[in-house]
């Protein structure tokens, strides 16, 4: 997933990738060094410190979010003995902790994408009716595609909404993939208009399961982000950083690169 968005970015902007797993951090910092990605920042974080040190920061945001993993059972058999409801509760906390995580992070006006691998209407619709309610300034976003989509189901829930029919259910009987769910969620803009959108920046943070966030990120000061992590910071082995919440987040940047290429 970070190569895939490497590629679509071909090496503009910044691409911020975290993963909580120390050993999956370390093929992501193999990969992104053999991609040639040269705007890559790898971090090893939890979504609670990112939200610090990102506030209103992200434009894009892709939650690859752990789950019960019921979509891969087919080409995954040992899934099926790992299942249990214990884990579908386990993940439902953890998807709830990282949308107000990944919430925080995204800039008004920016968009979020919450995908699992499971068909558990608890952990897909559920869950992004439950942000919805708690979150009335996020909205749900039709997802404009062809052949093998299915709508979203708030049917399957209690009381579910009726905007989660525009969420995306994959099934490997319509489409050659195996089960997945999308929803599109937009931070709506209020009183705080940001700066004209000058560059871009892509994160990506995972947790206990494969996690992607896709950014591009709008301040006054955008076009600084490329300059400042072109050098070096491919590749990183970044375990972790702590620096003040400042305005708009650009020095956060400029002290981490400095603190990287000391290391390195």
């Amino acid at each position: 997933k970070t190569t895939h968005l490497g590629a679509r970015l071909k090496n503009t902007g910044l691409l911020v990738s975290n993963d909580i797993s120390a050993g999956r951090t370390k093929s992501l910092v193999k990969n992104t060094e053999l991609f040639g990605l040269t705007n890559t920042v790898v971090t090893s974080e939890t979504p609670k410190k990112l939200e610090k040190a990102f506030p209103e920061f992200f434009d894009k945001i892709l939650v690859d979010a752990p789950c019960g993993g019921e979509g891969m059972f087919r080409k995954e058999r040992d899934v099926i003995k790992s299942w249990n409801e214990e884990l579908v509760s386990f993940c439902r906390r953890e998807q709830r902790e990282i949308l107000k995580s990944a919430a925080k992070m995204l800039a008004p006006g920016g968009m979020m994408l919450y995908s699992t691998c499971t068909f558990s209407p608890l952990e897909n619709e559920k869950t992004i009716n439950d942000f919805l309610l708690e979150n009335s300034g996020f909205e749900i976003v039709p997802i404009d595609v062809g052949f093998g989509f299915s709508d979203g189901r708030p049917d399957l829930i209690e009381n579910g909404l009726l905007c989660l029919k525009h969420a995306k259910r994959l099934y490997p009987h319509k489409i050659k993939v195996e089960g997945h769910f999308l929803a599109l969620l937009r931070k709506k803009r209020g009183a705080f208009l940001c700066g004209q959108k000058e560059d871009y920046a892509v994160g990506i943070f995972e947790t206990k399961g494969p996690g992607v966030h896709a950014t591009k990120y709008e301040t006054e000061n955008a076009r600084r982000s490329h300059t400042d992590f072109e050098a070096g910071t491919c590749g990183g082995r970044i375990r972790e950083f702590e620096t003040e919440k400042t305005d708009k987040s650009i020095s956060l940047f400029n002290d981490f690169a400095e603190k990287f290429l000391s290391e390195v």
